[in-house]
């Protein structure tokens, strides 16, 4: 039975580490009724954040044997893949939600983990979202912004400003780490770069 899930943000969480810290948690916690989707082990690290997943979707080898018992009992929708597939369990995940038309798109622990790869894959997925989206972790915020026009950022209680990208895309980042002098020269310079040249070669 497929799980409504129109017009609500949905929330998507990697298999990646990521620690439920009170930050995180008081972003989602703005949400209104968002439409969980975990990707594999991502399942646990949901239950993490005091949310239960509407959807938990992969192969499943990286869930516990605890975990999947506990969805097992209760109505989560388990949708198995393959371990030799064509995209990743993330990548299921991401195109599950936007699957639901969705208002918005909130990615949780896509930028982490060992895979760099993965990690700047999980970047360029934002180039195919037509709605507002957001990749965040315990310390950074990501987002696309395109050019020629104003870009406002997901609504989730958010500081941001909206802002006008130029000729090129790019993403553009905010830290929540300890700022210094010579890494806010780096975001700076971080946050101009156009994406096409971030992907060249890719």
């Amino acid at each position: 039975m497929s799980v409504p899930a129109t017009g609500r943000p949905a929330v998507v969480f990697a298999a990646a580490p990521l620690a439920a810290t009170a930050r995180l948690k008081s972003r989602l916690a703005q949400l209104e009724h968002p439409f969980v989707v975990a990707a594999d082990g991502g399942a646990k690290t949901a239950l993490a954040f005091g949310l239960r997943p509407d959807v938990v979707i992969g192969d499943l080898d990286s869930l516990d044997p605890a975990t999947l018992r506990e969805h097992e009992r209760t109505s989560v929708q388990l949708e198995t893949y393959p371990r030799d597939k064509d995209a990743t369990d993330g990548q299921l995940a991401v195109e599950r939600a936007l699957a639901a038309d969705p208002s918005q798109l909130i990615l949780l622990g896509f930028l982490g983990g060992p895979r760099l790869d993965q990690a700047l894959a999980n970047v360029l997925v934002l180039r195919r979202v037509e709605i507002p989206a957001v990749l965040l972790d315990e310390s950074n915020e990501c987002i696309l912004l395109r050019g020629g026009g104003a870009h406002p950022r997901p609504a989730m209680g958010a500081r941001w400003r909206s802002t006008r990208a130029g000729r090129h895309a790019g993403c553009e980042q905010r830290c929540h780490r300890r700022r210094s002098w010579r890494g806010d020269r780096a975001r700076a310079a971080a946050r101009h770069t156009p994406l096409s040249r971030l992907t060249s070669g890719l």
